[in-house]
């Protein structure tokens, strides 16, 4: 303590910094930790640097804890594996000062260390302080090293100095987790400088996010072609794509170097080093032109290349450019108006129920307390204060009301883990009192659990749906757009008095609340308060749309510059000026998904189409390119507006990729644009993600979207299918001319919708030739593009549409005779698939005929007699099981005519329930079974489905719809881990089952209805499914 008397020593001073770092623990704040740090400024401050040094220097020699006997500190010599310098800041503040130190100073400490090197640990701090005695750091890597795995890492490479001994420490292979420490990073790249470049990219995916960015950010900072490269290597990981842009900044010469070397070919990466070359040269010619001369010929022939394939259009001249983005509306000065402030009263709040929705919402169970006495126990628990919030929610949702309604009023919890499995039942228990503890829940987890305050109509319900859709994106927004749509005139009443209060961030929300509301409910709603009321809000009413504009507009980042985009061009064919593409640009910031700033309309009317897609895709990629900043989310909104078909399947490949890089919020917006852009290509790109993606809430999303585009045009998902699927062009034979001057080919489909090319005559080819010397310039490169873009575009909608219509005969789904000519027969590419099936007509009156499509597209009997069908007929694809013991006989004439079918369909096998089965709820046959999971797995290509997780985090049964009431349950034992599908590579089938319940909470196995309720077509179905799962027939 004689430190403390006044008498300071650098062991006293090593001891109080070890005290004080064991007082904050292991896990101390940013904050905390400058603190600790800041003693090192003290010991040079007051004492100097001998004093610093040697007080360093004593540290790896305490042991300092905090326990119940309080703090406390002793010397003790750590074991070997423990000998790196202390993790505390105090050693790396004060290395920094003795980096920038005068010679003296700096030989002063150096001096002291060298009589303090006698532990391991002691040697550890000298090398870490004093980087420029190699020797040092030499001796102390060499001893760490030899302790293998068991070598402190964070000091080793803290430590070294040469791109040597950095490669010696890389054949250790146990090194990189110390990268996670914000400090080794910049500390080994100032010891080792450029030769750590290697190394570091191949660390660059150890650990993490945050790793990987501060590692791309040490290679952005390094000065030679290497780090660059290495930089470019590791654009797939997004934080590396962020500090590219910052790395072309610094090094402006090497940059176009590096890029130049890497934009040839197709390849990924050589795209993306041209689309970063192009954006450089377009963006910043005068310093493109100061670095030609250091460049090689090389470099200067790739950049020249690039300007001349970018040679810019003329600008149009001032008075042929849009108003709106000459001078837009925020370049003018703007009306300064009184706000109207009033003290309204709402009135109390309300709850309206769907149809349905209380009950359903009050069905809802719980695992919590399924063990004997489990809620006895809980309840106990709750009283002792030691309950936690998950079962805590589940009592107030489901225990004793004398238990449960004390917890409405007093109950706000922290812990939100699950809150929507005991949130919906509670509230269809107490509705309106528990709305305070729902609202509170639904504020601190909008996106888990705002969904259900549907219900709900008040003033603070009201405040928060506004607040969302000011501020936030994705389920939560879609959840206060709802919420506005579904109670429209209440929320109008509830709005006006938040919209009409003191000005701040709660009126902006309510302003623009209202702003989304049908004009004539809020004005009719602003009648009820009074003349004063309905003046003010009509003033609201009449605002301009283009004057609608947030308090502060956005700074465009730098990925966004228009030089660096492709021209817009005005309808005679002259560029926009820059100053109006960054115009343009701000309308596009500060539009929000789905809705589009007013002037975005007003432009695109006067801007060539093809343009605007191709600088709305230029614009989207270069987002991407900066790491798609989520902030910065607007290109990808912007798409809906911009984009045209070729955009639709551009992004729809990039949403496909998305969720497996992290970037599943992403997907989901993309499929907002998708249904927002509204073209038949890119609702089909919407539908065929909705079929068939491997992220499964992608595809839950996707298939949610469908259903709302179709209901929005009064259609079911599958109707609106039916009308998805494009014609290319093709002539009403089914065929598309290839035009190449002197030669023609012709393109045809096989059964599988797979294109083939034949010469005008006929003959077959294996292939498109490519354009010859003879064949007109123009004409034969254009025809050759088309057939690769036919050939794309149909592989999307082949497999889609044969699995479709096997799906279809699966499911008895039904046409009129009108929809089956429009959609089948006289569809130039569906009906080289509608042909090589079996069809039926039913009539009124119940009778069946089977027929098949003719070449000539009329219709024929299995006896090959023509056959006309009755308008008020019903068309669906036949299945075996309708056509009995006609099958063989229509087998044989599609043998003659030689048609291949697409799936199987009179080569189906039919299986038949006995009459056991028929009268039972199980089936018996298949229960005790044990199966790979990966075949329960691959059960999901006939729809079969998962069950949702329990509260264990495991599903226990698989479930297949059958028909609009009915489900088929699997049971499952042990049960599939959710996010672990191989935890048990076999699965028990404990039951197979019937049920009518919600499938995602089945009944008992025997005790819903018999399989004799299903169509014998669906029975037949699953029965062959089940068989191919267990081999139960073999």
């Amino acid at each position: 303590m004689a430190y403390y008397d006044g008498e300071p020593s650098p062991l006293g001073a090593a001891a109080l910094a070890a005290l004080a770092a064991a007082h904050l623990g292991t896990a101390p704040k940013k904050g905390q930790y400058e603190r600790i740090a800041s003693l090192a400024d003290l010991w040079l401050l007051d004492h100097g640097y001998a004093f610093a040094a040697e007080a360093a220097a004593h540290l790896p020699l305490l042991s300092a804890a905090c326990d119940t006997s309080g703090l406390h500190v002793r010397e003790q010599v750590p074991p070997p594996r423990d000998s790196g310098p202390p993790t505390d800041p105090v050693v790396h503040r004060l290395r920094a000062h003795l980096a920038s130190a005068s010679e003296v100073d700096y030989q002063a400490a150096v001096g002291v260390l060298a009589g303090y090197r006698e532990t391991a640990g002691q040697r550890a701090v000298a090398a870490f302080l004093a980087p420029g005695e190699r020797a040092w750091a030499a001796d102390f890597v060499a001893e760490a090293l030899e302790l293998g795995r068991h070598a402190p890492a964070e000091a080793v490479l803290c430590t070294l100095g040469t791109g040597a001994q950095l490669a010696s420490v890389c054949a250790v292979g146990t090194m990189a987790w110390a990268l996670r420490n914000p400090r080794v990073i910049p500390t080994l790249v100032d010891g080792v400088g450029t030769g750590a470049v290697p190394v570091l990219a191949e660390w660059a995916g150890y650990y993490g996010a945050e790793t990987t960015k501060r590692i791309a950010e040490a290679l952005a900072a390094l000065p030679v072609d290497e780090a660059f490269e290495r930089l470019l290597d590791l654009a797939d990981q997004r934080p590396a794509r962020e500090s590219i842009p910052v790395a072309m900044k610094r090094f402006p010469v090497r940059s176009l170097r590096v890029l130049s070397r890497r934009c040839d070919g197709r390849s990924k990466p050589a795209r993306f080093a041209a689309r970063l070359l192009t954006a450089r040269v377009l963006a910043d010619p005068a310093a493109v032109e100061e670095a030609l001369p250091v460049l090689d010929e090389r470099a200067r022939a790739v950049i020249e290349r690039v300007r001349e394939e970018h040679r810019p259009v003329p600008e149009a001249p001032p008075d042929d450019v849009p108003r709106l983005l000459a001078v837009p509306p925020w370049a003018k000065p703007r009306a300064i108006t009184e706000q109207v402030v009033l003290d309204l009263d709402p009135g109390p709040p309300l709850v309206a129920w769907a149809p349905g929705e209380r009950q359903a919402w009050r069905a809802e169970q719980t695992w919590a307390f399924q063990q004997p006495n489990a809620m006895e126990r809980a309840i106990a628990q709750l009283r002792e204060g030691v309950l936690d919030a998950h079962l805590t929610g589940q009592l107030a949702a489901h225990g004793p009301e004398e238990v449960g309604r004390p917890l409405l009023e007093r109950w706000r919890p922290s812990d939100l883990w699950f809150a929507e499995s005991w949130l919906p039942p509670m509230l269809a228990r107490y509705e309106l009192a528990a709305l305070p503890l729902a609202v509170h829940v639904a504020r601190a987890a909008p996106q888990a659990a705002g969904e259900f305050l549907a219900p709900f109509a008040g003033a603070e319900v009201a405040a928060l749906m506004a607040d969302w859709l000011a501020r936030l994106r994705g389920p939560a927004r879609e959840v206060a757009l709802t919420w506005l749509r579904r109670h429209h005139r209440t929320a109008a009443h509830l709005l006006i008095p938040a919209a009409l209060g003191e000005p701040g961030r709660a009126r902006s929300a309510a302003e623009s609340a209202l702003l989304h509301l049908e004009p004539s409910v809020v004005a009719e709603a602003a009648k009820a308060y009074g003349r004063q009321v309905a003046a003010a809000i009509a003033r609201l009413l009449a605002t301009d749309p283009l004057d609608v504009l947030p308090a502060r507009l956005p700074d465009l980042p730098d990925w966004a510059e228009p030089a660096a985009l492709p021209q817009l061009l005005c309808s005679g064919g002259l560029a926009l000026p820059r100053s109006a593409v960054r115009n343009f640009l701000v309308m596009l910031a500060i539009s929000r998904p789905g809705e589009p700033y007013a002037g975005v309309g007003v432009v695109t009317e006067q801007i060539d189409p093809a343009s605007l897609a191709r600088f709305g895709w230029e614009l989207f990629e270069a987002w991407q390119a900066a790491g798609a900043p989520s902030a910065q989310g607007w290109p990808l909104s912007a798409l809906a507006w911009l984009g045209d078909d070729q955009v639709a399947r551009e992004l729809g490949q990039v949403i496909r990729a998305w969720p497996g890089e992290g970037g599943h919020s992403r997907a989901v917006l993309g499929l907002d644009v998708l249904a927002e852009l509204s073209t038949d290509t890119a609702l089909m790109q919407l539908h065929a993600i909705a079929q068939k993606v491997k992220f499964k809430a992608l595809k839950a999303r996707a298939t949610a979207k469908v259903a709302e585009v179709a209901a929005g045009l009064g259609l079911t998902a599958e109707q609106l299918a039916d009308r998805l699927v494009p014609d290319f062009g093709l002539s009403a034979d089914g065929k598309l001319r290839l035009d190449y001057g002197p030669r023609q080919f012709i393109v045809g489909f096989d059964e599988q919708l797979k294109p083939f090319v034949t010469d005008a005559d006929g003959k077959r080819r294996r292939e498109l030739p490519k354009p010859g010397a003879r064949d007109d310039a123009e004409l034969a490169p254009a025809a050759r593009k088309r057939f690769t873009t036919l050939k794309k575009d149909v592989r999307t909608v082949a497999a889609d549409q044969v699995r479709r219509l096997e799906r279809a005969m699966v499911h008895s789904r039904e046409w009129t005779v009108e929809e089956f000519r429009l959609l089948f027969v006289e569809h130039p590419l569906l009906w080289h698939i509608a042909r090589r099936l079996v069809w039926l007509a039913e009539s009124d009156a119940g009778g069946t005929r089977a027929f098949r499509i003719a070449e000539d597209r009329t219709f024929a009997d299995v006896g090959d007699n023509p056959l006309r069908l009755d308008e008020r007929d019903t068309i669906r694809i036949a299945h075996p099981l309708h056509l009995g013991e006609t099958v063989a006989a229509w087998a044989e004439v599609f043998a003659d005519y030689e048609i291949l079918q697409p799936f199987r369909q009179l080569g189906r096998e039919v299986h038949k329930l006995t009459a056991d089965e028929r009268a039972n709820n199980r089936l018996e046959r298949f229960a005790g079974h044990t199966v790979p999971s990966g075949r329960l797995f691959g059960l999901g290509r006939s729809g079969w489905e998962r069950s949702a997780a329990q509260e264990n985090g495991m599903q226990p049964w698989l479930f297949r719809r059958a028909g609009t009431r009915h489900s088929v349950v699997i049971g499952l034992d042990p049960g599939i881990a959710v996010g672990v599908l191989d935890e048990f590579p076999a699965q028990r089938i404990t039951a197979v089952w019937l049920d009518d319940q919600s499938p995602g909470d089945p009944c008992e196995p025997g005790t819903g209805p018999c399989f004799g309720a299903l169509d014998p077509v669906t029975a037949s179905e699953v029965l062959a499914e089940l068989t191919e799962l267990t081999g139960a027939g073999r």
